[in-house]
């Protein structure tokens, strides 16, 4: 069971008051407060601009292996340059604790935002694909988030997403070597009771993003960014999270052995969003993504309307081919009879055997045709037949999507 003990005393630790400086920073006010520090907003004296600053609690900052940790992270993803990761300024000290300078983030989180209901599927779309941007560079620095969800997400007046909270991450080696103690899981402030952990059941907020190697205390790596992406994909589309629970040991139960409602999605729903969504959910993350990049590349087409090879798998497809298939069949044997039909034009009756012509123009190749559906779920060819204009062949041609057009001659069997 998840508890959060001793919460309140830990920051207390840290005063902070309006008008105190911290280095050529200076406290303007207290912005929030959450299981990973108290965030404020400051003022960087030297070059104008305004800075989020975050305490460490007492426990945290005198661990001197989790501080090392810290610190060596907070160096790694302060190297990652992104639109869609939140900055990290530098690390001060106050009276011996440790402070962390962070990119001040204008707009509201996701979290504020889900709390007015579900987004339009293209929102919900465009928004978690910037966050699995930002994740995937955070990934090829060698960084495992550990704790996404929406009180960790921000969008800009304009609409852009940062991701927060970086600092706090595992790196990859770390996060793969050694198991996820739950009740040391990062969270950050929230004014979101379903997603803050700073108040009555407000754990949650955490818990029911987890995935399951992280909830059972496993080894984990980069995929357990990929399972929380997908939550947070799926509560953004439904407006509920699909393991939220009255405690966090229902919400963890949930995401173990819960069964997942996808006929919850809107009816707008693009096919290849239920696709990613099924591959990011997977319990067993040998069958998840293995980068979130491949995430962030299916939900661009989404947007953009382009289903790829996922168009198979939508009703009657299959059927349609093969209705398709046969069609060419038949305007294949019409145009051997109008071959045959000039052929023996102006001739004697009798000679009309002697100048018909036998022929058969073959299926493409890289599809095996049958009375179910394709073997193969690439995006579908158009295919067109004639006869060929000296009245001794066919000519077939075949274009799929992003392809050239291809042409096949046949000339007819005498």
């Amino acid at each position: 069971m998840i508890v959060e003990s001793g919460l309140s005393d830990r920051l207390a630790s840290v005063p902070l008051v309006a008008g105190a400086s911290i280095g050529p920073y200076t406290i303007s006010r207290e912005l929030g407060r959450g299981g990973m520090g108290v965030v404020y907003l400051g003022r960087d004296t030297r070059l104008g601009r305004s800075v989020a600053i975050k305490s460490l609690p007492e426990d945290f900052a005198n661990d001197s292996q989790r501080l090392a940790r810290f610190e060596r992270e907070a160096r790694a993803i302060a190297q990652v340059n992104h639109p869609n990761v939140a900055g990290i300024y530098g690390v001060e000290e106050c009276d011996g604790h440790r402070l962390l300078v962070l990119e001040c983030v204008e707009g509201e989180t996701l979290a504020d935002r889900l709390e007015r209901g579900a987004l339009p599927v293209d929102e919900a779309i465009d928004i978690c694909a910037q966050i699995a941007a930002g994740v995937e560079a955070a990934h090829e620095a060698g960084i495992v988030h550990r704790d996404l969800k929406p009180g960790n997400v921000k969008i800009t007046p304009g609409g852009q997403v940062k991701v927060l909270d970086f600092g706090l991450a595992k790196s990859g080696s770390e996060a793969a070597l050694s198991g996820s103690n739950i009740s040391q899981s990062p969270t950050i402030s929230s004014p979101s009771p379903r997603h803050s952990p700073t108040i009555p059941g407000a754990i949650l907020g955490t818990a029911a993003y987890m995935s399951p190697e992280q909830a059972r205390g496993l080894g984990i790596d980069k995929r357990t960014d990929i399972w929380s992406l997908g939550v947070i994909l799926f509560e953004c589309l439904t407006g509920a999270g699909p393991f939220l629970g009255e405690t966090a040991s229902d919400s963890i139960g949930a995401i173990l052995h819960k069964p997942i409602d996808f006929s919850a999605l809107p009816p707008g729903t693009p096919p290849m969003v239920r696709h990613v969504l099924e591959r990011c959910l997977e319990r067993d993350r040998s069958k998840r993504y293995r980068d979130i990049g491949d995430v962030r590349i299916e939900l661009a087409a989404a947007a953009t309307g382009s289903q790829g090879g996922l168009g198979a798998g939508r009703p009657g497809r299959g059927r349609n081919l093969w209705v398709g298939g046969i069609g060419a069949l038949i305007v294949v044997a019409a145009g051997a009879g109008t071959v045959g039909l000039l052929a023996g034009r102006g001739s004697p009756p009798a000679q009309a055997e002697s100048t018909r012509r036998r022929f058969e123009i073959p299926l493409l190749s890289t599809r095996t045709y049958s009375a179910g559906r394709p073997s193969s779920r690439r995006p579908r060819r158009r295919s067109r037949s004639s006869g060929a204009p000296n009245g001794r062949g066919m000519i077939a041609s075949s274009t799929a999507p992003a392809m050239r057009e291809s042409q096949w001659f046949r000339r007819a069997a005498a």
